[in-house]
């Protein structure tokens, strides 16, 4: 039997979701999604004669003998064998996406799929409690809610549902502050119906299919699955603000009736969208954490409306419950760069609310379901200024679109110069500030001063706001970031370079930097000061990935990623530094790792195979979690930061856009392969640009796909202009 594993469908902005728990045999469901669902326990399976088979997800009922799992962007699949009765059923739940088409990808709702084919031999179908006279096998497929007290209305069974968030949001002892809600009890309705109803008979919890098989032939049935709110749901400012769903439907027959009437369509949209990821040069691991992942973030999801007020968008920290944490939309934004960007330009907008008076961004911007200011205990300044910085760059880069920066630039500049500042020695490095996103790792990589990680970001910060400064004609702010451009440098190469890496940090004494999570002074020489580390060129790939030259030495880099990767490997990845643990190591990091080596010529993109290996072991046999970024002593679960395995797609081709000068660059760093195009996709006519590589006789060759998207950029493949044919 294969694997098993936990994993989640969710819906974007939403909420609603299917978490599937195998080892549970139930899966989780609600209107308002993870930590304020409960199990909804599911009986979906076959009947023939007096046996019953049944997908694992309720006691109620014997399991398949036979059953395999798979996951694509759009779904997760069953497929399932029980020789014993001589059947095959295929499950597959379908959650519709498509990029910028909000009420596809918005719509509260669920497809399941589910087929039966009779796989027994004809000469064996003799037996009266399998078949009917004339040799056929007789039974039902059947969808069953087991326990539900309600009583079947029409043709759908009614699941309403009873919230409590104080009560769930005591799991994480930590109650959020603010304006009480005006009732602490939220009501939700689900509902389960036959897509066809004339083919289905609804009795008192349970919805049947009757098939009548001969050998080798299939029957089919289809179910919508909705849910649905419309109380206020979320605190922003003191405003309360419903699901913005609830301006596309007014209830939850709105919602089944949408998924009946446009069947059709959110089909053809998500298969639309799973077939890139099949036609593109993916090894399984690699596609399988995109589709695993995507899901993962998607659940994390808010999208809210006030009907006197702009839509508020915001992603949760998973199990952290933080909203639109700046330094894992940091990673999690290769899903708005590749398909949404929209979404990131909101972001970005509502998180210049939430600036601090010395010139700092806030870590957040509120937890669970308040949004009222940030909630995480300690500032990371540096760090998310300069992730600020970067994703404002990289979505002007990625989408030719000045209008934001030139609307916040003044905040800009007070970021860069808050950056600028926090280096009070001279050599470029801030050593304010420093505490940063890794709160797992020892003190080197956590909070040290002058570490080369945030060296480097800041540098790449200096070179993005210097690419401004210029357009802006601002001198005074150029020269500033000449300055330290040329600090940051020069530390980089005389003090950072040890030989054969980066250190960690240049500052080996303490200095009395203070623990902070305990306040504590630490003393002495800091351990792992000289380490190797995967952290260095964490802040390279989004000037990277927009073709922004960043006047470093490449070779040293290429070394330094290439050895801290060979010093700091464990079975699933590499830890934080040589001189961690082997529990503190991140995936969305290593994913990241991966990509900007990629960009530096190295290809990594095979590690892919351990990152799943580590998934399924967590959702089969460990904690679970759906994406869980790190080991258990980190709790990183129900994480939306996996979404940045996106960015294998563009990393395997060396793909730099600059959508401002319309230039695209191609150096990839594996061949043959075949790459989507996806930030120059026409999602309205469904039109995806391909970039290919092929080895013919001997040489690599490069051909375009639906081109004529690309019209008006400059193309150069490894550094040579392309003229199309």
């Amino acid at each position: 039997m294969s694997i098993l594993y936990e994993t989640i469908l969710g819906r974007l902005g939403s909420r609603f979701h299917l978490n599937f728990r195998p080892k549970e045999r139930c899966i989780y469901s609600s209107p308002l999604g993870r930590f304020y669902d409960s199990p909804l326990r599911l009986s979906l399976g076959v009947r023939v004669g007096e046996e019953t088979r049944i997908l694992p997800f309720s006691e109620q009922y014997q399991s398949f003998a036979f059953i395999e799992q798979e996951v694509t962007p759009t779904s997760v699949s069953f497929y399932c064998r029980e020789p014993e009765l001589g059947i095959q059923a295929t499950v597959s739940f379908v959650a519709p996406f498509y990029p910028q088409d909000e009420k596809v990808s918005m719509a509260p709702l669920f497809y399941i799929h589910a087929s039966v084919e009779n796989i027994s031999v004809p000469k064996l179908l003799g037996d009266a409690a399998l078949t009917e006279d004339n040799g056929a096998m007789v039974g039902d497929l059947f969808l069953q809610v087991d326990g539900s007290e309600c009583i079947a209305s029409g043709y759908h069974i009614p699941v309403p549902m009873t919230i409590d968030p104080a009560l769930a949001e005591l799991k994480w002892m930590n109650r959020t502050r603010g304006k009480e809600f005006s009732s602490s009890i939220f009501h939700g309705e689900m509902a389960i119906e036959p897509l066809n109803p004339e083919q289905a008979n609804v009795f008192h919890d349970e919805i049947r299919v009757p098939f009548e098989l001969m050998s080798k032939q299939t029957v089919s049935a289809s179910f919508v699955m909705a849910g649905y709110t419309n109380q206020q749901v979320m605190n922003i400012e003191d405003e309360m603000y419903r699901f913005k769903y609830t301006s596309e439907f007014q209830s939850l027959a709105d919602v089944v009736r949408y998924a009946r009437e446009a069947e059709d369509e959110l089909t053809a949209k998500s298969q639309a969208f799973d077939r890139i990821f099949e036609q593109a040069t993916l090894d399984k691991a690699a596609a399988n954490l995109i589709a695993f992942s995507l899901q993962s973030y998607l659940s994390n999801t808010w999208w809210v409306h006030n009907d006197e007020l702009a839509d508020w968008f915001t992603v949760w920290e998973g199990n952290c419950a933080y909203h639109s944490t700046i330094d894992v939309e940091y990673n999690t934004s290769m899903f708005y760069l590749l398909l949404w960007p929209q979404l990131l330009d909101k972001t970005i907008r509502q998180w210049t609310r939430y600036e601090k008076g010395d010139g700092f961004m806030s870590h957040d911007i509120g937890k669970f379901l308040v949004g009222k200011g940030m909630e995480y205990s300690h500032e990371m300044e540096i760090e998310e200024n300069c992730n600020f910085i970067l994703l404002t760059y990289a979505l002007e880069k990625f989408t030719g679109n000045s209008e934001l920066r030139h609307t916040i630039y003044p905040q800009l500049l007070r970021l860069i110069h808050y950056v600028a500042n926090s280096d009070t020695t001279g050599n470029g490095f801030p050593n304010m500030g420093t505490a940063n996103t890794i709160d797992d790792a020892g003190a080197a990589v956590q909070y040290a001063k002058e570490q080369t990680y945030l060296g480097i970001k800041a540098y790449c910060a200096f070179q993005a706001v210097k690419k401004w400064a210029e357009q802006m004609g601002d001198a005074d702010t150029v020269q500033l970031c000449d300055t330290k451009l040329n600090s940051i440098h020069h530390t980089l190469e005389t003090s950072a370079w040890l030989g054969d890496h980066y250190a960690v940090c240049i500052q080996a004494d303490a200095d009395g930097i203070e623990d902070v999570w305990t306040g504590q002074k630490v003393e002495g020489e800091i351990p792992g000061w000289d380490a190797y580390s995967i952290y260095p060129s964490n802040g390279l790939l989004y000037l990277l990935m927009t073709a922004t030259e960043t006047g470093l030495n490449q070779e040293r880099l290429r070394t330094d990623l290439s050895n801290a990767t060979t010093q700091s490997m464990t079975r699933y990845g590499c830890k934080h530094s040589s001189n961690d643990t082997t529990d503190n190591l991140w995936i969305s990091q290593n994913l990241w790792k991966d990509f900007t080596a990629a960009y530096l010529g190295l290809d990594m993109l095979g590690l892919s195979s351990k990152y799943w290996d580590y998934e399924l072991y967590e959702n089969s046999q460990g904690i679970g979690g759906c994406f869980v970024d790190a080991p258990p002593r980190a709790h990183l679960n129900y994480y939306p930061r996996g979404v940045v395995s996106l960015g294998a797609l563009y990393a395997m081709g060396g793909v730099q856009v600059d959508q401002v000068r319309r230039i695209i660059r191609f150096n990839p760093v594996r061949v043959p392969c075949r790459i989507p195009l996806l930030s120059f996709t026409d999602w309205n006519r469904g039109i995806v640009p391909w970039a290919n590589f092929r080895l013919v006789q001997g040489e690599v060759t490069f051909e375009l796909e639906e081109g004529a998207l690309l019209q008006g950029f400059q193309l150069f493949v490894w550094g040579k202009e392309y003229a199309p044919s």
